[in-house]
Formats: structure tokens, C-alpha cells, sequence
């Protein structure tokens, strides 16, 4: 799944001159236990006044192995940075200064899901993910946890 160079209307995001791309692989390693590996570059809008958009490259890591027949257990683990191509003028401790931002964000999640039916299941996941910034302010982590139901039609 490779998609090409990203055009857009937005005159701001024009500016970017990036390459869009996500590539996916994936290995079966046993009828029980598999891999995926997905990479992407991409551009995005900043909701940051001034900024403009950011450049976003991610590669996201996962295992998913059968237990038994019915129970599924995921495993996955997230890298990825933003680069923000403007100055934003932020406050330091001698006072205020122009900087470029850039941050680097590390993740990883676990999830169990039992199938009731092939079109009925129910699954448990935590996820963790922790952002580093240079800029003061902008670094934040996050646990979550979540459960839910899927049907497929």
C-alpha cells in the first residue's frame, strides 16, 4: 500500500514540498502467530497559530498471537517524531525566544479480545504513549484503557 505525493488546497500546506508515503508489511510466522510493521511520512495541519502544518514520520510495530482458537492476544509498540518546519516564539527561563519544535513520541499497547462468533467479539486494551518535546509544555504522556464489543458484517 504505497500512496504517492499528497496535494492540497490549503495554501499553507502547499508550502510542506513533502512526500507522503505509508508502507505495510506483514509476516505470518504460524497459522498462531503473526507480525506487522507500518511505516508513514506524512504532512499535517498544525492547530497551533502560526505553525502552519508539521511533518509526521511514524513506524508502529505489532504482534498478534492466538492463545486458543477463541482468545487473541496483541502487542505493539510506537515510534514516532513530528518536525515543525516554522519558529514559534515560546518563553524560556531568560525569557522568550524563536525555536523550532520537534517531538518524539513512544508508545506501546497490549490487548486481549475473546470471539464468541466469528462476527461477535469483545476485547480489553491498554495503551501508553509519551511525547518529548524540545519546547517546554508541549510533553505529555497518556495511559488509557478501553474495552468494547466488535461485530463484523
Amino acid at each position: 500500500n504505497v500512496t504517492g505525493v499528497q496535494t492540497c488546497a490549503l495554501p499553507i500546506l502547499q508550502q510542506a514540498n513533502a512526500f507522503v508515503l505509508e508502507g505495510i508489511y506483514d509476516y505470518t510466522y504460524s497459522p498462531k502467530t503473526s507480525f506487522q510493521i507500518i511505516a508513514s511520512s506524512n504532512v499535517n495541519e498544525s492547530v497551533y497559530e502560526g505553525v502552519g502544518f508539521y511533518k509526521s514520520y511514524n513506524l508502529y510495530a505489532t504482534c498478534e498471537h492466538k492463545i486458543l482458537s477463541n482468545l487473541v492476544l496483541n502487542l505493539g509498540a510506537l515510534y514516532a517524531r513530528s518536525d515543525y518546519p516554522h519558529e514559534t516564539y515560546v518563553f524560556v527561563s531568560s525569557g522568550r525566544e524563536w525555536k523550532k519544535r520537534n517531538d518524539n513520541i513512544y508508545g506501546g499497547d497490549v490487548s486481549l479480545q475473546y470471539d464468541f462468533r466469528t462476527w461477535f467479539s469483545i476485547y480489553a486494551k491498554y495503551a501508553f504513549k509519551y511525547r518529548d518535546s524540545n519546547i517546554r509544555g508541549f510533553e505529555y504522556s497518556n495511559n488509557r484503557i478501553s474495552g468494547g464489543l466488535k461485530l463484523k458484517f
